[in-house]
């Protein structure tokens, strides 16, 4: 008994020490580090019940670099776009990503590179710089009766898998839309809803004017306002066509976001989230999953507590004895 209590002491500040140690060196989670000078690819993959989809155009744009700091830089090209989008969380890439596209549609801008998917269904861009890109998808219409329609999304290049290492080589499989092609001369509608994230403020615009887009070319402009309950319809549009809308001009104030659900494309426009004119960095800061910060306070404390405990036992008991 004399003897294990004549080591309590001593262990109890080692174990102090030890802890304390610890927390000079960062807490390694699961992600490794980020290097934004390798070049990264991306490689597209649509797939119909294990059968590749080939033929499918895609165009990509890079709308921001990515930082050794982990920071997006949005490209001068886009600024004016992002300063008017929610890209501040990836929670809200998918609706940014539909009203991004419309503009870049709209105004012409030339995509970073393009492709068509081959007949395992995939296409692969390489040599690409780290990144927040726009991947774009156009309708194919294929044998079986049916057209397949890409949805647009936002992807980061490296990108992390389920908090594993940062990849440079990124493969995403891309959801899509199936309908049965369209006949000749069928026609389709659609329909614009504008919806307010704003608190009913006061100074909400008392219109808005959207655009309704065939392909690149705006083929017709609506206001939406109290009056026709902030919705329009068109009717009678070809069914071969690509169509899209937009808002032609974003309130001073809001961001926009776009959504869609069959024919019915909704305009949500949220106020105070970013001001136009600005240029934020979309995406913000990259989750440091390099680390983990949530032991340290826990480490911290069990560390102070050990050599207290090993500072009180020499000081009752010098000698080490019981």
């Amino acid at each position: 008994m004399m003897k294990r209590k004549r080591g309590i002491a001593p262990l109890a500040a080692a174990l102090g020490v030890l802890l304390l140690v610890s927390l000079l060196a960062p807490v390694t989670a699961f992600a490794g580090q980020l290097d934004v000078t390798q070049p990264a690819s991306l490689t597209i993959r649509i797939v119909h019940e294990g059968t590749g989809i080939g033929g499918a155009r895609f165009e990509i744009y890079q709308i921001a670099d990515l930082t050794s700091a982990g920071d997006f830089a949005v490209q001068s090209a886009y600024s004016g776009y992002a300063a008017q989008l929610s890209l501040d969380d990836p929670a809200n890439w998918d609706g940014a990503a539909l009203a991004l596209r419309g503009y870049l549609e709209r105004d012409g801008v030339q995509p970073t590179a393009s492709g068509v998917t081959g007949d395992d269904g995939k296409l692969a861009f390489r040599q690409l710089s780290a990144g927040l890109y726009l991947v774009v998808g156009h309708p194919v219409s294929k044998d079986d009766g049916y057209t397949y329609t890409p949805m647009t999304c936002l992807i980061r290049l490296p990108n992390t898998v389920d908090g594993s290492d940062w990849v440079s080589d990124v493969e995403i499989t891309n959801k899509y839309t199936r309908e049965e092609t369209p006949g000749d001369g069928e026609t389709v509608e659609r329909k614009a809803l504008k919806a307010w994230k704003d608190g009913d403020r006061e100074q909400r615009p008392t219109s808005v004017t959207v655009q309704l887009l065939c392909g690149s070319k705006v083929y017709d402009t609506q206001t939406l306002n109290e009056a026709n309950n902030w919705r329009y319809t068109w009717e009678g549009l070809d069914a071969a066509e690509e169509w899209l809308i937009v808002e032609q001009t974003v309130p001073e104030g809001y961001t926009v976001s776009t959504s869609r659900e069959g024919a019915t494309f909704l305009l949500t426009n949220t106020y105070g989230e970013k001001t136009p004119g600005t240029t934020p960095t979309p995406g913000g800061k990259l989750p440091q999953t390099g680390q983990l910060w949530w032991p340290v306070p826990v480490l911290l404390c069990g560390g102070l507590v050990f050599l207290l405990i090993g500072i009180l036992r020499r000081k009752t008991d010098p000698e080490g004895h019981a």
